[in-house]
């Protein structure tokens, strides 16, 4: 399962990156979308679908990964969600998802 996210998590990083630049580059943006950002979906074995949403001017996007399969036993959705928080020059992530917290790459675990 942890491998499963873990890719999820990997094709992520050129969703965010384009998330990152057009909401840096437009901060008007208000509808942001992957077309808008230039970014197309890259599914994978694991992976069905990558979108991108948010507001420029109040977040850095949010990026919903979208699993291929149906959720498992213990796991409360088959999605990830990564936000995306201005900070100064930089977009902060922070990851959000139904599994549990032993199947998810530590960069996507509750601190709470």
């Amino acid at each position: 399962m942890r491998t499963k996210v873990g890719e999820a998590m990997s094709v992520t990083a050129s969703a965010k990156l384009a998330a990152a630049e057009t909401c840096q580059s437009d901060p008007s943006i208000a509808s942001l979308t992957g077309p808008i950002a230039g970014y197309q979906t890259q599914a994978s074995k694991y992976v069905s679908s990558v979108s991108i949403a948010g507001d420029c001017s109040t977040s850095g996007g949010v990026i919903t990964i979208v699993a291929n399969t149906t959720p498992a036993v213990g796991v409360a959705a088959n999605t990830v969600t990564i936000t995306g928080t201005i900070s100064g020059t930089n977009v902060d992530w922070v990851c959000t998802s139904g599994h549990l917290p032993q199947h998810v790459p530590s960069t996507c675990r509750s601190s709470g």
